[in-house]
């Protein structure tokens, strides 16, 4: 479970969909329209919906304004590797 505070602390993998709840949790706490983060960070309705979906990863820059106006700090953590 993912819980989000102001200037809430998340750690998201690549794959798993964690970056997607987050933003999508923490959007609608804040009122926010999908156009509205897009304005407010600086990026296409596009990328938001694409984010939230989890189709594809944002660039850092775009992740960075994302998680500002969300008042996220993000961390990324790399996807565990199966034992061979």
């Amino acid at each position: 479970m993912i819980e989000l505070r102001r200037k809430a602390a998340v750690t998201v993998t690549p794959g798993t969909g964690e970056l997607a709840a987050a933003v999508i949790i923490r959007r609608g706490e804040l009122g926010l329209t999908q156009d509205a983060l897009a304005a407010k960070a600086g990026v296409s309705v596009r990328t938001i919906r694409s984010l939230e979906a989890g189709r594809t990863w944002p660039q850092a820059r775009s992740l960075a304004a994302i998680a500002r106006v969300l008042g996220l700090d993000v961390s990324v953590s790399e996807p565990a590797k199966a034992a061979s």
